[in-house]
């Protein structure tokens, strides 16, 4: 194959399947880290620490529609991709970790916690 496609540099499924691998490592590390989300409601914007694990289990459960797509449609292979990659972060992290680097690591952070925007 040749053009833009060929290799892992031009696969968009690839790509996303790599990032997945780094969320599914962050998840065993930092479950209860918190997570700043942007929320916008009309007017006024404000940003809300929410869990990772409550987090990530959202993201992740936007992607169980598109398994359902054959691969050949748009999507399909990269909702496989995203949740490949998720499960080998989760499952090689144990393996690769440095020595003395703790799993499941307590939060730094008030979950919920809720900040107005400046200005908002």
């Amino acid at each position: 194959m040749t053009g833009p496609l060929a290799g892992p540099a031009g696969c968009r499924s690839c790509r996303i399947g790599a990032a997945y691998v780094l969320l599914g490592a962050y998840l065993l590390l930092f479950p209860r880290a918190n997570l700043r989300v942007l929320t916008v409601v009309w007017n006024c914007g404000s940003v809300v620490h929410v869990p990772a694990l409550l987090g990530l289990t959202v993201r992740l459960s936007f992607e169980l529609p598109g398994l359902g797509r054959a691969a050949s449609e748009f999507g399909g292979s990269t909702s496989y991709a995203q949740l490949g990659g998720f499960c080998a972060g989760a499952l090689t992290l144990p393996l690769l970790r440095r020595p003395g680097t703790a799993l499941f690591q307590a939060a730094r952070t008030r979950a919920f916690r809720v900040r107005p925007l400046a200005g908002g």
